[in-house]
């Protein structure tokens, strides 16, 4: 599948010591009001101050894994976090691995505890992980901006799938239905739901994945 052109005043590169700060800023305004944190967190209050501590938290974390590695957009305005899945490893049940301004979208280390989420959310992140795409693949763990509808979170992510090898499997998860649409621009399909019925709202957990293609 052809991708869009991407467009030439984005810039994305890896990221920096001295972004750390700001991309967990991108981060948490990114989520805190995404449909699926909304979801899991109703509470405004709990949630701005759960999204405060868990973003700088993860990605701190997400920094120290050999497996996981991340990239930004040269304003700072979008973030991704990327890892690679060997065919040894456990799905992750995290807040979602991914989205564009949705997603807490991964690894279950990093937060001492979890946010008060409503009591159904565990189901989903049960079936995600019982419904993971056959590994090894690579893993859109989480991508957000701030910028919305100007093309940052599609610049990023285009850059990273024009570098990906033939042959490999791209996958990500979504709890917000809205961004099926966007993930198949890029060639992703619905791999798997978490739940075989969805909950009151629509609600439940959408593997997407992107078949690596044999030159």
């Amino acid at each position: 599948m052809t991708n869009p052109k991407q467009p030439t005043q984005i810039h994305c590169r890896p990221i920096r010591p001295s972004d750390h700060e700001a991309a967990a800023q991108t981060l948490t305004a990114a989520f805190t009001d995404a449909p699926f944190t909304i979801w899991i967190i109703p509470d405004p209050v709990i949630r701005t101050s759960e999204m405060s501590k868990y973003w700088p938290t993860l990605l701190k974390t997400a920094l120290k894994d050999p497996s996981t590695f991340i990239e930004v957009t040269d304003d700072l305005n979008a973030v991704a976090i990327w890892s690679h899945v060997p065919v040894t490893s456990t799905p992750s049940s995290n807040p979602e691995p991914t989205t564009t301004s949705s997603n807490p979208e991964t690894k279950q280390e990093a937060t001492q505890t979890e946010p008060p989420f409503r009591p159904e959310v565990h189901a989903i992140y049960a079936g995600i992980a019982q419904n993971a795409p056959e590994k090894p693949y690579l893993s859109l763990d989480y991508i957000g901006s701030t910028n919305h509808n100007r093309g940052s979170a599609s610049a990023l992510l285009r850059h990273r799938l024009d570098q990906v090898e033939s042959g490999v499997k791209v996958a990500l998860w979504t709890g917000t239905k809205k961004n099926i649409a966007f993930y198949e621009r890029f060639g992703f399909r619905v791999y798997a739901t978490a739940l075989d019925v969805d909950l009151e709202g629509g609600q439940n957990g959408w593997w997407m994945v992107r078949e690596g293609t044999v030159a």
